[in-house]
């Protein structure tokens, strides 16, 4: 008998089998052939052998049955004996195994279905919550928060906050002194504003103080900006050295220098006569001009006609002593002549108008002249007193 087997001849016992393993296929766990062993193990034989240990290999059985002394029947029946308890244990592995693979198979889809299950729960958690693991314990959770809260973007937002609050703060400096800035400016509008509107009474309370209406002083201011000139087409100019006294009439009282520029064109039409100096960087009047530009063709009509209420206001002014309606009358057309052609009107340069964008704009209107004949501001005065029997009196010359 081989080593670790043994045989013992107590009759009436029970045959004993450890560590058998099935002979018809290979088992791939140590584990399954005890189990196996301990199966057959189970197993009880009374024979008159008593005890009997089988080996652990089933070849050796052979060689075990050759070492006893038993007869032919004997053995046959021990042979059959062991082969069924063999087969038993080769059909209960595999019942066995075919369990274990439905155990498995159902473990499968039980553990898919709770996974599934959980996922699903961890959905409805993280819609609940903002957070699918929030359950979950993370490695390196509060690394990720220490991170966050210092990261480069948290940084660049921070600097952004930073600028915006300064910049608020900027403004709101901004504001509050646009704010005392427009307050002094309102201040400034509302002394400039009165400071014109007294300014403006005063000039209104000098004028009626001469003797001129507001209507009146409208109506003249109107006739002085209705003799624009006509562009430079036809136009004509000339320069002297000679200073004609803030007047034209004064340098050319019988229109002979006007008559030698515009030719003949002078009995056509009426002009309008710009009169200007020129001056030195020293402030030195050097060169005085002179500018004849044609006015609108006009037919058909009288000056008293086309400006009635002009000229009656201006008499009735001048009738009540007003020196500056007759002054007024001296400056106007004649009221009987024809406004169609004849006169020459002159406009003097105001450095206040300079600014003013268009050039005639930039001239007042100061007298006007009869080129067929024409007369002194002091004789069309002498006559203008005689014919409305102003109460003025003539001045004679010595």
């Amino acid at each position: 008998m081989s080593p670790g087997h043994s045989l013992c001849s107590s009759p009436g016992g029970y045959v004993s089998h450890h560590g058998l393993p099935t002979p018809t296929r290979a088992s791939s766990s140590p584990e399954r052939n005890t189990n196996l062993g301990a199966e057959i193990g189970h197993q009880n034989f009374v024979h008159d052998l008593g005890l009997l240990t089988l080996p652990e290999n089933p070849r050796e059985l052979p060689h075990l049955l050759n070492s006893i002394y038993i007869n032919s029947h004997q053995k046959a029946e021990f042979v059959d004996r062991v082969r069924l308890m063999i087969d038993e244990a080769t059909m209960d592995d595999q019942r066995q195994m075919a369990t274990m693979s439905e155990l498995g198979s159902k473990r499968k889809a039980t553990d898919g279905d709770a996974a599934r299950g959980e996922t699903s729960q961890a959905t409805r958690d993280g819609d609940r919550t903002g957070n699918g693991n929030r359950n979950r314990p993370q490695e390196g959770a509060l690394l990720g928060l220490q991170r966050g809260s210092s990261d480069s973007q948290m940084h660049s937002l921070s600097q952004e906050l930073q600028s915006s609050a300064s910049h608020i703060q900027e403004l709101e400096r901004e504001r509050a002194c646009i704010n005392s800035k427009l307050v002094h400016a309102r201040k400034r509008q509302k002394i400039v504003h009165e400071k014109a509107e007294a300014h403006k009474d005063s000039v209104q309370t000098e004028r009626r103080a001469a003797g001129i209406s507001d209507e009146l002083w409208q109506l003249y201011q109107i006739f002085c900006e209705a003799l624009p000139a006509q562009g430079y087409s036809g136009h004509h100019s000339f320069a002297w050295n000679k200073d004609y006294g803030d007047s034209y009439i004064k340098y050319d009282p019988a229109m002979e220098v006007f008559e030698s520029v515009v030719d003949d064109a002078h009995k056509s039409r009426n002009w309008r006569c710009e009169c200007a100096v020129i001056y030195s960087e020293s402030g030195v009047p050097t060169t005085f001009q002179v500018h004849y530009y044609p006015l609108p063709m006009l037919k058909g009509e009288a000056w008293e006609t086309r400006w009635a209420n002009l000229h009656r206001l201006a008499v009735d002014a001048a009738k009540q002593g007003s020196a500056a309606a007759l002054d007024m009358l001296v400056s106007l057309p004649d009221k009987n002549t024809w406004f169609g052609q004849g006169w020459l009107f002159e406009f003097g340069f105001k450095e206040h108008r300079r600014s003013r964008p268009a050039l005639s704009q930039r001239w007042t209107f100061r007298a006007s002249h009869n080129v067929f004949s024409p007369v002194s501001d002091n004789a069309k005065r002498a006559r203008l007193i005689a014919v409305h029997s102003l109460p003025f009196t003539v001045e004679r010359k010595q």
